[in-house]
């Protein structure tokens, strides 16, 4: 069976937005994951965490021949300037919970590929389809995106559209929300922001060879106290989750759609 584009996306309250974005989802057998499908995508609710997302990435592949593999959803700002509704387009994918805890104390990342010494494999990065995320950069300027609602702003945050940037995405079962950590992960990587999954999905990818993009929409700042999900803090916005990274997605689908991008292999 073979698909243009496999969408994996960890949460229904991300992917629901795309019922209105690309009406016609069909719901598609699966005794794991929720699978549905539209023409020649399909889209596989995987949960959250990494091993999660690189099982039903990897099952994604195997079973629909995917030309290409995208993925969206919430995130949390790893720096100030970042706001809820802010969108990070990733070029670069980390597992901040892969490293070497050096003997002076130092925390090394690992990128994947890391080997020990005396094997032979590359150390190499992982990294979004370049073209992919230029498109998808290039279609922000033309595409309206919601301003997050003014009653779940947090204090200090502008009145203002929202802000795009390509940049890193931070992954792993790691959740850091004590801002001494998220910027010492900041300083270790250049993160922008942080998931559970696109660096999972990322490296399932790589192996494959398959292109891939993550596009994430800030949720959670826990530099503003924005969404820290605990105790008596506030509980995810499920009506925003997502949404922001679901519109660009469907939009650059549809860009390649018209370009013609979508029955081929054209990228590399």
């Amino acid at each position: 069976m073979h698909t243009s584009v496999a969408i994996i996306v960890a949460m229904e309250s991300e992917r629901r937005h795309l019922d209105i974005l690309m009406p016609g989802w069909e719901q598609v057998e699966s005794t794991v994951w929720r699978t549905l499908r539209n023409d020649d995508v399909v889209c596989i609710v995987s949960g959250i965490g990494m091993v999660a997302a690189a099982a039903a990435t990897e099952h994604a592949i195997s079973t629909y021949n995917p030309t290409m593999v995208l993925n969206f959803g919430c995130a949390g700002a790893h720096t100030r300037d970042l706001y809820p509704g802010d969108v990070v387009i990733g070029d670069r994918l980390v597992h901040h919970g892969r490293m070497r805890f050096a003997a002076d104390g130092t925390m090394v990342p690992l990128e994947f590929g890391f080997t020990v010494p005396g094997e032979i494999d590359p150390v190499f990065l992982l990294e979004s389809n370049h073209e992919l995320a230029e498109l998808a950069m290039q279609l922000t300027d033309d595409v309206p995106l919601p301003v997050w609602p003014k009653e779940l702003r947090v204090i200090g945050q502008p009145h203002r559209h929202p802000e795009v940037r390509l940049g890193t995405i931070s992954s792993g079962d790691i959740w850091l929300q004590e801002p001494g950590f998220i910027d010492a992960g900041h300083d270790r990587t250049g993160s922008l922001c942080e998931d559970m999954e696109a660096a999972g999905i990322a490296q399932v990818c790589a192996l494959h060879g398959l292109p891939f993009l993550s596009v994430k929409d800030i949720s959670n700042s826990e530099f503003h106290m924005a969404t820290t999900f605990e105790g008596s803090s506030s509980t995810l916005p499920t009506k925003e989750v997502g949404l922001r990274s679901a519109t660009i997605v469907s939009e650059l689908i549809a860009l390649l759609r018209r370009m013609g991008r979508l029955d081929n292999r054209h990228y590399s």
